[in-house]
Formats: structure tokens, C-alpha cells, sequence
């Protein structure tokens, strides 16, 4: 299922019109949602509660294969519809608001700050994870029309492995920045992403077919003060809106020889693919994976991907009413073989020697 305070926060950005998609974070958000969902792991059980439209509360409990559990809540400024989703561990690139292109709908590609600018809209989440006692909070707040920041922690029984994020963005729609700051490690980060071409304030499905593409480049700048060194990486983005959507992106870090290229594409309004080729020129390491997205109702969503390193990775999702399930397994094609070599499996699967059944889980969440 989806992580709470992500989703929480996706879902504020969204009646907000604050547009995640100009971030240069998001700039692969499309593919990365096709292949890089996490499927779901044992058997957990979530209830979702809404006595407000302010207010939500989280709860989850989870069985198998460890028993864990975890309390979370929210308090928005705005009314927010948290019923509103599909119950993935992510939601379908047809609805993320980072791969608009893919969807090809008017509503994802609604521009930032189409919303109040009042400086009152606001978020705060907590979350408590038992039996670790770590608490997790979040805290985002929209200063201007244009401006917004957010904060992010999470506390441990240790102090020293306490974390902290800070960030504030800025977005005119014609470019984006951000400027983080993150603990341990002293990081201080800055991102930005262009777009090149016209970027109207209220798009019609007029301006799409007279400006069909799109061009957009960012680049990313980091440094930590703790360990006196950083790094940078940039990329780019070509997007087609119309007749037929698709999206290439390409994403290189110079400084750790690591090239990222990406190509996502609506083969028909419910049917989504993508394929993805890493490689570093300093190991000569390289890494191909593939992946599809099948919306097959408007209540049940089917992905399935493969890579070279990892193997297959297969996710359900179905809605009925109140309740949502997700099913997901891994196929490594490693522990195959390492079954055949040495008779053994990992340690936390209780499959046949051999088995390429590397993980296999359900959840379950209900609204109330």
C-alpha cells in the first residue's frame, strides 16, 4: 500500500495544484513508478479512518513475516480526500501527477498554483512505529502562490541516528528550485529544472496540439559540510502531449560514472510501457529493465516489471468498496541459481530449495 505520509502529502499537493511533475526529483517519476514499485511483503492489514475532512488517522498491523504494527495521523488546513486513490504501493502513472504525459488527461496537466494562494494551507502528519518506538513527522506549509516548504524527521531510540530534512521550493511554472537541507551529514543541496517553450498558465487541449513537446533540463548540486565533499548529476526530459503521449528522459551523474535513460510511452489510455538502461562508466555495469502498467477497470490496476540485476517483479491491485487489496511477488532469477549451486534459500522465505520465489505478500486496507 501506499506509504502514508507520502501519499498524504501527494494528495494535499494535488487539491493545492501545486505541480510535483516541475521538479527536477520527478523528472523520471513516470518510469520509475512502472519500474521501480515496491510489491507488497507478508501479510498486513491497514484501517483508515476519516472522522473529519480535516482529520485521518492510519492504523496498520502486520503479521508475517515479522509482527509490527504502526499509528499515524494527519491534520490539513483544507479539506482532503484520502479516499481517493488505487490501492498500490503506488499510484498507477496514470494518475501520478509526475507522469502526466502517460495519462494524457487535462487534469494532470493542470499547471502549478492553480490554487488559493493563502499562506494558511498547511499539513502536519505523524506517524509511530511499534515495536521501535520510531516516530516519523511532517510538516508542510504553502507561504505564497509560488513558494512552499516542507519538513521532514524521523526520531530513534539512539539520538545519533536522528534524521532531518528541510526543504523550500519555488515554482513559476516556467522553471522550479529547491534548496534542502538534510541531517546527519550536514547536506545542503540545491535542484532546478527549465522548460523550454511556452508554458501557459491554464493549457487548453488548443495550446497542447499547437505545442505537442516539450523540452525541460534540470541539473542538481549537493554538499556536505560534515564530509568536505559533494557531487552533482543533470538530465533532461522530452515530452509529447499530443496525438499520442510519450516521455524520454536522461539522467547522468559525472562525478560516479552513472547514466540513466528512459522511455515511457500510452500504448492505448489503459496500457502504459516502459524500458530503462543504466550504466556506469567506471565498473561497466549495466543494468536493462522493462515494464507495463495495465489499468484493467477503473477499480484494478496490473503491473508486472524485469531488469537484468534483480529479476520479475508482478503487482496486483482491486477495490471493492471500502476495501482495497494488493498482491505482489518477486521472482529472482539469483536465487534460483543460488539454490541449484548451493541447496539453500534466504533466510527469511520458507520455500522449496530452488525456489525463484523470492518474496510473496498481501495487504489489505479498509475506510471507514
Amino acid at each position: 500500500m501506499h506509504d502514508f505520509m507520502p501519499y498524504c502529502l501527494r494528495q494535499f499537493n494535488r487539491s493545492s495544484r501545486w505541480n510535483d511533475d516541475n521538479q527536477y526529483s520527478n523528472l523520471s517519476a513516470a518510469s520509475r513508478s512502472i519500474l521501480d514499485f515496491t510489491p507488497p511483503a507478508g501479510f498486513t492489514f491497514y484501517v483508515s479512518k476519516a472522522p473529519s475532512s480535516f482529520f485521518k488517522s492510519s492504523y496498520r498491523l502486520q503479521t508475517f513475516p515479522l509482527f509490527s504494527g504502526s499509528l499515524g495521523y494527519l491534520f490539513t488546513s483544507e479539506e482532503l480526500d484520502l479516499r481517493r486513490t488505487y490501492c498500490g504501493n503506488q499510484e498507477p502513472a496514470t494518475e501520478d501527477a509526475a507522469s502526466s504525459t502517460a495519462a494524457g488527461t487535462a487534469s494532470n496537466s493542470t499547471p502549478a498554483f492553480a490554487g488559493s494562494p493563502s499562506s494558511t494551507n498547511y499539513l502536519l502528519c505523524g506517524q509511530v512505529f511499534l515495536p521501535t518506538n520510531r516516530i516519523e513527522a511532517l510538516y508542510s506549509r504553502r507561504f505564497t502562490r509560488r513558494t512552499q516548504f516542507l519538513a521532514a524527521s524521523a526520531q530513534h531510540r539512539d539520538p545519533a541516528n536522528n534524521e532531518l530534512l528541510a526543504q523550500l521550493q519555488y515554482d513559476c511554472s516556467k522553471w522550479c528550485t529547491e534548496l534542502s537541507y538534510t541531517f546527519p551529514g550536514s547536506l545542503v543541496g540545491w535542484r532546478g529544472l527549465y522548460n523550454f517553450g511556452p508554458v501557459p498558465e491554464n493549457p487548453t487541449l488548443e495550446d497542447q496540439r499547437a505545442h505537442p513537446g516539450r523540452v525541460s533540463i534540470g541539473g542538481e548540486l549537493y554538499f556536505s559540510t560534515a564530509d568536505n565533499n559533494g557531487g552533482l548529476s543533470v538530465g533532461a526530459r522530452y515530452r509529447t502531449l499530443v496525438p499520442q503521449t510519450a516521455e524520454f528522459t536522461c539522467v547522468t551523474n559525472p562525478v560516479m560514472g552513472h547514466l540513466s535513460t528512459a522511455y515511457t510511452m500510452s500504448i492505448t489510455p489503459r496500457c502504459i510501457m516502459s524500458s530503462r538502461f543504466d550504466f556506469n562508466f567506471y565498473s561497466l555495469f549495466s543494468d536493462l529493465a522493462a515494464g507495463i502498467e495495465w489499468q484493467s477497470s477503473e477499480e484494478s490496476l496490473i503491473k508486472a516489471s524485469v531488469n537484468t540485476s534483480q529479476g520479475v517483479v508482478l503487482g496486483f491491485d482491486c477495490r471493492y468498496r471500502k476495501i482495497l487489496l494488493s498482491v505482489g511477488a518477486t521472482l529472482s532469477h539469483d536465487s534460483f541459481k543460488r539454490g541449484r549451486r548451493d541447496g539453500r534459500m534466504p533466510a527469511d522465505l520458507s520455500m522449496p530449495h530452488g525456489s525463484p520465489l523470492k518474496s510473496l505478500g498481501i495487504h489489505v486496507q479498509f475506510f471507514s
